[in-house]
């Protein structure tokens, strides 16, 4: 039996995030296919990104309210110190200094949206 787990939901501040790695656009309902798909490779290819921070960290981001194209989609990406020399296959994104919900979601991927319900309740 798998067990899954949502811990440590909390209220965090963050100053502004400088990501790099590939954005992922597809139907909806294949983010849950997509998404751990587009993470293997930018693990392989971690040492072409300069500037990592935290190379066994990978940060998945979506723009909520976004107004344009260029902002729809998932975000798979390493935190960087600064962008320079990007691999011309990646992205970049940006996230704003602002507080943001977090939760951690432990076990199968087919069960993270319940991950998603839990931080708007």
């Amino acid at each position: 039996m798998t067990e899954n787990t949502l811990q440590n939901k909390a209220i965090k501040e963050v100053w502004e995030l400088m990501l790099v790695g590939f954005r992922v656009l597809c139907p909806d309902d294949q983010y849950i296919i997509e998404i751990p798909k587009t993470s293997l490779p930018l693990n392989k290819r971690i040492s072409e990104i300069k500037h990592v921070k935290n190379p066994l960290q990978q940060v998945g981001a979506f723009v909520v309210e976004h107004e344009f194209g260029e902002e729809d989609g998932y975000w798979v990406c390493v935190e960087v110190k600064e962008f320079e020399d990007i691999p011309h296959d990646m992205v970049t994104l940006t996230i704003t200094p602002q507080r943001y919900a977090t939760l951690r979601h432990k076990g199968v991927n087919l069960k993270i949206m319940d991950a998603y319900t839990n931080l708007h309740l």
